[in-house]
């Protein structure tokens, strides 16, 4: 089983949060931003936003699936 904590997430370029990227909680930059590629680990030590945003149940909601930019396996 992959570790979670190498989970791919896609996160708004501006503000660097998923709730942004999945239009939940905007940011002022969001109309021109981005994307990034962060893992889990990435975020939760950036203390942006709660680690629901990253879960495989919210994922799926949003994607279809719970991690559809895969883990990253050099970690």
């Amino acid at each position: 089983m992959p570790n979670f904590e190498n989970k791919i997430i896609e996160v708004c370029s501006e503000c660097g949060t998923a709730a942004c990227w999945y239009g939940e909680f905007m940011c002022t930059g969001a109309k021109s931003a981005n994307v990034e590629l962060k893992t889990v680990k990435e975020l939760r030590e950036s203390h942006l936003e709660h680690e629901t945003y990253w879960s495989d149940e919210l994922m799926t909601k949003v994607y279809g699936e719970p991690a559809p930019h895969g883990y990253r396996s050099d970690l």
